[in-house]
């Protein structure tokens, strides 16, 4: 059976369409792949994946990666890690401020302090990363 030129082109231009579609598709999820390898890639820079704090500290996610950061850096913005903390979320301007109170208070009896230091953000002492790094050792053995 034969269609008329009308509902031919049609088929045709739908058929075009499809394959036009799909070829983006395949493209948006190559895209999309080498974005998340990219943000893989910054976080590690940040110091915010590959930290494992020890299990007995009873870190959330999120304290682990800012404790990450602050571990790896020699101090973090609060926007710096409100970013890796929250990404893409509209959260409280104080949430910050309410994880790291958590995570001092979990670092408090092994000497650990966080610092604030005024108009650059947050930071752990050589000495408290020492010791940090010690627990870590610790729990790995």
């Amino acid at each position: 059976m034969r269609l008329e030129p009308a509902l031919q082109a049609l088929l045709q231009s739908k058929d075009a369409e499809i394959r036009k579609l799909t070829k983006d598709r395949d493209g948006l999820q190559i895209k999309v792949a080498g974005l998340e390898d990219e943000v893989w890639q910054l976080k590690r820079i940040l110091g915010a994946s590959g930290f494992l704090a020890p299990h007995f500290l009873s870190l959330t996610k999120g304290e682990e990666l800012i404790l990450g950061m602050l571990f790896a850096r020699d101090y973090c913005s609060k926007e710096a890690l409100y970013d890796v903390a929250y990404p893409g979320n509209e959260s409280s301007a104080n949430s910050i401020e309410v994880r790291i109170h958590k995570i001092r208070k979990k670092l408090r009896p092994y000497g650990i302090t966080i610092h604030t230091t005024w108009g650059r953000g947050y930071l752990i002492t050589k000495e408290g990363k020492l010791a940090l790094k010690q627990l870590i050792d610790e729990a790995a053995k």
